[in-house]
């Protein structure tokens, strides 16, 4: 894994630390969150993962989508999954490397120099797996996600990311401080503070999110039962209560997603 980080490394132009395996799609039920929560004509600040919140939000209406990743290749890959809803696809599952390739050479003009830069990425990228499929490889968690809210309107997905770039930043929300001049309505997280139960970390968190959030803003959080400990909630919302609310969010979910959980913090 060494050495595939270090060819990483350099076709990526950023830092080896930072890898990690990436989710081939969410492991949330995408569905029914984005059938709970009304991110309608919302400034939204997201994690980028897989990037089907992304995608969602920008399907769904909001009216600015921003992410961050303490992974910079989730920015690679989002590109990927843009080329491949241009063609069709809702994410690489079931392609061959010759379907890959095909994305690859023949998406739509890039609209950035970011864009440019995936393309020389997955073309490398190729050249040293050239014979999985791309799922398989060692960069990814492979995770089966049946439907996804912006399915039945890709066309219209495919049209708005034709003309907007994300916005996207490679940090650390936990470590790092975030400035920005832009407020949000909405911020999406994930389970990302199930796994920075650390005090300090806690409390950079609330501070990023709460200077980053318009009054009244909301986080967005899911909690994984497999995850769960009395202590560490505990800590989390104490910490959280000096500048949230905190309040459940109902998600409905099926078997299949019992273990994932919702809440959401308001602030103050």
């Amino acid at each position: 894994m060494a050495n595939l980080y270090d060819d990483l490394q350099s076709i990526a132009g950023c830092e080896a630390r930072t890898f990690g395996k990436i989710y081939t799609r969410s492991n949330e039920p995408v569905v029914k969150l984005f059938n709970t929560v009304d991110v309608k004509n919302k400034d939204t600040f997201s994690v980028l993962a897989s990037s089907d919140f992304v995608f969602s939000l920008i399907s769904d209406g909001a009216r600015s989508v921003d992410a961050f990743d303490i992974n910079p290749l989730t920015y690679r890959y989002y590109h990927l999954r843009k080329w491949l809803l241009q063609h069709g696809y809702v994410d690489a599952a079931k392609l061959s490397y010759d379907d890959l390739f095909g994305v690859i050479y023949y998406h739509d003009p890039a609209i950035s120099k970011d864009e440019e830069e995936s393309e020389v990425f997955w073309k490398k990228y190729l050249e040293l797996f050239p014979d999985e499929k791309l799922y398989y490889s060692p960069l990814f968690v492979n995770v089966f996600t049946p439907k996804v809210n912006y399915q039945m309107k890709k066309r219209k997905l495919v049209q708005k990311l034709s003309t907007r770039e994300l916005n996207f930043k490679p940090i650390d929300i936990c470590s790092e401080e975030i400035s920005s001049d832009k407020k949000y309505d909405l911020a999406f997280i994930s389970n990302i503070l199930d796994y920075n139960r650390d005090k300090s970390k806690l409390v950079v968190a609330r501070d990023n999110l709460g200077r980053i959030l318009n009054n009244g803003g909301r986080v967005i959080l899911s909690r994984f039962r497999s995850r769960h400990s009395d202590e560490g909630i505990n800590l989390e919302e104490r910490i959280f209560a000096s500048d949230f609310y905190i309040l459940p969010l109902d998600v409905p979910t099926t078997n299949g997603y019992n273990y994932v959980s919702y809440r959401q913090y308001i602030k103050r």
